[in-house]
């Protein structure tokens, strides 16, 4: 269960930060973000400046339960407009042993790689135990009305 949720954590925070080539309009607003592999995941994330809420609904470990939402909350460091650094924020709620395990291997690394229309493809990068981790993940920007 721990490593089930460790791999979903990651998941999370790989796809949940990034920018784009015209990056700017990434830093702000609210995205769709999804993930083909290791597992398809989709989940909501809420961008203000160098503030992210990520909200991502779990399945129910048993039949008969609810699913419930995982928040979680990031502070960004954007190193460019296009390339920024991500920790688990502390300050709002405790972390968890696997956020502090990100937080103390350096956090996560985003990068926006290429722009289509409102959706920014991002290839996040994090060190676990001397290995690096590459995934990509498709941001997509919710209109605002």
């Amino acid at each position: 269960m721990k490593k089930k949720f460790l791999c979903l954590l990651i998941y999370v925070s790989f796809f949940s930060f990034g920018q784009e080539t015209n990056c700017p309009g990434f830093k702000e607003g609210v995205f769709t973000v999804s993930v083909e592999k290791p597992k398809p995941l989709t989940w909501r994330v809420v961008r203000a400046g160098s503030k992210q809420r990520e909200y991502l609904t779990v399945k129910a470990d048993k039949p008969g339960e609810e699913p419930s939402t995982l928040i979680q909350y990031g502070i960004i460091t954007w190193l460019d407009d296009c390339f920024y650094k991500i920790l688990f924020d502390d300050t709002i709620v405790p972390l968890t042993n696997e956020q502090k395990f990100i937080n103390n291997s350096g956090g996560v690394y985003g990068e926006v790689i290429k722009i289509i229309d409102n959706c920014y493809f991002v290839e996040a990068t994090t060190a676990l135990d001397g290995k690096q981790y590459k995934m990509q993940a498709k941001m997509c920007k919710e209109q605002t009305q």
